[in-house]
This record gives structure tokens, sequence and C-alpha cells, in this order.
């Protein structure tokens, strides 16, 4: 007989492909800054060596175009992590419903249960999806109509928009995701004390991410008027990746040590189909 909390932890493993995302950092540098950095590239010499003069709703459009890009990818991070939080809270759940069938001690990992469930609100994930939003539409807007040359103004704020929105969501992946691991190890210590007195034993989830103050990342930004956040931002979605990969391959070796545990050649899962959403489907295209 399968176990309770068995198939239902296999059951958010065979799916995290729905939830998860791994995201490609090249992809993200070349979208946020290579993409930006090449039409510079293309554009300085016409101006330094033809005398070429941009007008200023020129620079106005080019700054548009590079803020829907880096706005689209503040969303994808933030939506990463929401979307991640919400298996985790499926994947504690379902091994703390394990443990209370095998009959163990779940003293110490009901309130870790508790504070994975109320860690992540999704309303800055909307925002930033809102963000995005008005950008697309002001660019689609500005490309068929004429504004006028009244828009310095808007370029700085369109500017601090952007940069303000990517610090903020830096800050908001890099401490959500540290505090997710953090409950994540710290549930599955009491899980496996749990079980010491049992054979086969399962060791600890260890990703080798840290706690760190993230003080100095906003003294950096605040010196760098949010500049850093670009490059911030890349090290923010490598501690994303980071954790996301060491759960997969962690979680491979719990099911494998509950098959082992109960003498299972395989563990039945009834499969809930798992129907993506219009950006997670343009996300996987991308």
């Amino acid at each position: 007989m399968i176990p309770p909390g068995a198939n239902r932890f296999l059951d958010c493993v065979l799916h995290r492909g729905g939830r998860d995302a791994v995201l490609p950092i090249v992809v993200m540098l070349f979208a946020v800054i290579g993409i930006p950095g090449f039409i510079l590239y293309q554009l300085i010499p016409l101006y330094f060596d033809y005398g070429v003069e941009f007008r200023i709703v020129d620079i106005y459009t080019y700054v548009l175009f590079m803020s829907v890009l880096v706005s689209f990818f503040t969303f994808i991070m933030t939506w990463t992590v929401v979307r991640h939080h919400k298996r985790d809270v499926e994947w504690i759940g379902a091994l703390l419903e394990y443990a209370k069938g095998q009959g163990m001690n779940t003293i110490a990992m009901e309130p870790l249960y508790g504070n994975m469930k109320g860690l992540v609100d999704p309303w800055l994930n909307r925002y930033m999806f809102a963000a995005f939003m008005v950008l697309m539409t002001a660019n689609i807007v500005q490309s068929i109509m004429w504004f006028g040359e009244h828009l310095a103004v808007l370029e700085l704020i369109v500017i601090f928009f952007v940069l303000i929105n990517l610090c903020i969501a830096d800050i908001y992946v890099l401490h959500k995701m540290r505090a997710i691991d953090s409950i994540q190890i710290r549930f599955m210590h009491s899980f496996c004390d749990s079980f010491l007195s049992e054979q086969p034993v399962l060791e600890d989830m260890v990703t080798g991410i840290e706690m760190r103050s993230l003080w100095p990342h906003v003294l950096l930004m605040t010196i760098s008027i949010g500049t850093y956040s670009l490059l911030f931002s890349m090290w923010c979605t490598h501690v994303m990746n980071v954790h996301i990969k060491e759960q997969w391959r962690y979680e491979e070796k719990v099911i494998r040590w509950m098959m082992a545990r109960h003498d299972l050649d395989s563990i039945t899962v009834r499969e809930y189909p798992f129907k993506p959403s219009l950006f997670y489907t343009i996300y996987r295209i991308i």
C-alpha cells in the first residue's frame, strides 16, 4: 500500500516543470544589456563620424524599447519566485503528511510549514506585470503617434521608473529565495531527524546558499542611481537557479529513499494536468 503523502510528493515532483523555471542568465544578459548596447554601438558612430543628429523623440523611443525589455525580465523574475513558492508549499505539505502518516513527531516541522505558506505574497508580481503592460502600451502608442519635442522629462521618468522597479525586484527575489531555501533546509533537517532510527537514512538537504546582508547591495544601488541593479539581477537569478536545481536533485533522492524504505519498485501517482498560462507559454517559447 502506498503511504499517505508519497503520491502527493511524487505528483509535485513530476509536475515541477509547470511551476519551476530556470532562467537562462545568458539570455537575460543578451536582452537586458546586449541588445541595448548593440543599438548604441550602431548609433554612436553615426553621431560622431557622420554628424547625424538624433531628435529627442528618437532617444525617447530607444529608452522605451530598452525599458520594455528590462521590465519584462523584472516581471519574469518575480513571477518565477511566486510560482516556485507555490510548489514548495505543496512540497513541504506532502512530506509533512508523509511523516504524520508514518507516526513521526512533526512538532518541529509544522511551524516551518506555516512559515513557508505565508512567506510570499503575489502583490509585487502583479505590480510588475502592470508596469510591464504600461511600458508596452507606451511603446506601441509612441510608435504610431507624435508627441512633439517635450519628451526629455518623460525619458528620465521612464528610466528611473524601470530602474527603481528592478532594484525592488532584485531585493525581493534574493530575499525571498534565501528565505525559501532556509525554511526548506530546516524543515528537511527536522524531517530527516525524525526518521534517524529507521533505515535507510535520508541525508539532509544542502544547497550552499547562505543568508547574507542585503544592505551592501542597497548601498551600491543608491550610489549608482540604480544602474547596479542591472548586474545584480544576474546574481539574484543565479541564486534562484541554484536553489531550484539543487531542489530537483534532492527531491529525486527523497523519492528513491521512499521507494527503498517501503520496498517499492515504483510509486503510482494520480496526475493532475497542468494548463500553462499565456505568459508561461510565451516564456517557454522565448
